[in-house]
This record gives C-alpha cells, sequence and structure tokens, in this order.
C-alpha cells in the first residue's frame, strides 16, 4: 500500500501539470501548477519550492532546461512534510505545525508565523483568508490526533484557530469554491460545505473510494486512491465517476459512483445587534 502511494502522488502532479502552458517548450519557464496537499514541492512562478526532510531548497526555473539552486535553509522543525503556495505565501505543514513563509520575492522567503501543535502529519491547503488542516497519526506521527481544523490565516503573524472536527485517519484535502474535500483514509473520501468556516457541514462520505490525496480544479476532482488515479465529476450536485488509471493490481474493477453531493444552503451568520448610542450627559 505504501508502494502505491509514493506512486500515485507523482502522478498527482504530472496530471496537474499536464495542461500546464510552457512546460513542453525547451529552455522555457513552467507557469504556476496545481498540486496535491501531501506535495513536498511547489511552484509559483519561475520558481519551485522542494522539501527533504526540514531543508527547504529553491530552485530558479527561468530556464526550463538547466533549473539552478538560488537557497537553501532550515525550516525550524524536527520533519517539514507538505508545501502549498498561495499568491505571496507559502505554507509548510511539519509534523509539528504549520509555518507559513513570505514569497513575494521567492527567492528568499521569509518566515512570517506559525502553529505548532502534538505531533501528527499535517498537509494545508488554503482559499482566501482560510486554512485547511488535517491532523493525522499512524507511522511516525503515532502520537497525533485525526482531526480537520480551520484556521484564519489573514494575518500570517498570528494564525488564529476557528474550528476543529474529528476524523478517522485523514490523509490529503483540497478546497475549490464551496466544497472542501478530504481524503479520509479507509474511512473515505469525505465532501464539505465550507460557506461558513466557522461551521462546516459535511454533505457526504464515500467510503468505496479510500484515497490519500486530492485535487480538485475546474469541477474535475482528482483522487489518488489504493487502487488507481481516480477522475471525478462534480459540476452538478452529483459526484460522477469518469475514470481510473489503475496502480498495483490491473484487474481491480474500478469503483463507479453516482451520489448525490446532497448541497446544503448555509445561511450567513447574523450580523452582530448595532451598538446602543449611550446619550451625554
Amino acid at each position: 500500500m505504501k508502494t502505491l502511494h509514493r506512486l500515485a502522488l507523482p502522478l498527482l502532479w504530472i496530471a496537474a501539470l499536464a495542461a500546464t502552458p510552457g512546460c513542453a517548450a525547451r529552455g522555457a519557464a513552467p507557469s504556476t501548477g496545481k498540486a496535491g496537499s501531501m506535495a513536498r514541492f511547489a511552484v509559483k512562478g519561475s520558481y519551485l519550492f522542494a522539501l527533504s526532510q526540514r531543508r527547504l531548497r529553491v530552485f530558479s526555473l527561468k530556464r526550463g532546461d538547466a533549473p539552478r539552486m538560488v537557497t537553501q535553509f532550515n525550516v525550524p522543525t524536527w520533519m517539514a512534510e507538505t508545501l502549498f503556495v498561495t499568491k505571496n505565501r507559502l505554507f509548510v505543514g511539519s509534523a509539528n505545525g504549520m509555518y507559513i513563509y513570505d514569497v513575494k520575492t521567492p527567492a528568499r522567503p521569509r518566515l512570517l508565523g506559525q502553529v505548532l501543535h502534538f505531533n501528527s502529519c499535517d498537509p494545508v491547503v488554503v482559499q482566501g483568508r482560510y486554512a485547511y488542516v488535517t491532523l493525522r497519526s499512524g507511522t511516525r506521527c503515532r502520537r497525533g490526533k485525526n482531526v480537520l481544523q480551520v484556521y484564519d490565516v489573514s494575518d500570517s503573524q498570528r494564525p488564529r484557530l476557528l474550528a476543529s472536527y474529528p476524523m478517522t485517519n485523514p490523509w490529503g484535502l483540497g478546497v475549490d469554491g464551496n466544497l472542501l474535500f478530504v481524503a479520509d483514509g479507509r474511512a473515505g473520501l469525505k465532501v464539505f460545505d465550507i460557506r461558513d468556516p466557522r461551521r462546516l457541514v459535511h454533505l457526504s462520505t464515500h467510503p468505496t473510494i479510500k484515497g490519500y490525496d486530492v485535487i480538485p480544479d475546474k469541477r474535475i476532482l482528482i483522487v489518488s486512491a489504493e487502487d488507481g488515479l481516480y477522475q471525478l465529476d462534480y459540476r452538478t450536485q452529483t459526484l460522477q465517476y469518469l475514470s481510473r488509471i489503475p496502480i498495483g493490481n490491473p484487474s481491480t474493477p474500478p469503483v463507479k459512483i453516482s451520489a448525490p453531493l446532497q448541497m446544503v444552503i448555509v445561511p450567513p451568520p447574523p450580523p452582530p445587534p448595532p451598538r446602543k448610542k449611550i446619550p451625554r450627559r
């Protein structure tokens, strides 16, 4: 199973870059692709960030056929695990916390803030001002928790925990618009409505898809699962099976699903009551 996991994650990156303009041209700098939340590398413009243990390396891709390392340094943790880049911020998930870097100048990342937690495996994805983090126990993370957490990261120097939800053994996750997808290991693929980040609504669980990581993009979901790489369609309120690239045992039949997402309209929280004017004496 671990071998399948290692094989599936590079395929997620390949699938994400397949339509990336500029990658095919010799010497051209690639555009930013979209990787899964378990990725140990991320692209921003003409720069590549890569993790090795706690070492973060930055490569210039201005010449696509000759990448050049421009800097490297240690993330202040004993085990950095995942990378996620959004606009001018780089989020590093680690075994003991989440670290936020300013990458407005990609060649010189600058640490802005961090959130520490108990030892857990910790992928992170970000949309707007909110970061979604899964913590997982098992293997080297055996002392950890199994939860989904939501943070307000509008102030990168002071990330604030908004909510926490129990999970079975969550791995990767991905966000697109109002939907959050979580690969909760053998518990299956879970879908949440995130219109109110303080109160996520669990829409559905698909236990037949035992995933490790997900990439939602333009209403198509790519899932790295124990039996292959799935492509699912969520352009309507139904999660539809499109295809599967088998990994491991090719005789394993694909899991075909057609399950409603059961979309729930979550009303926005009521506005705070107006302040009473105190008459001057």
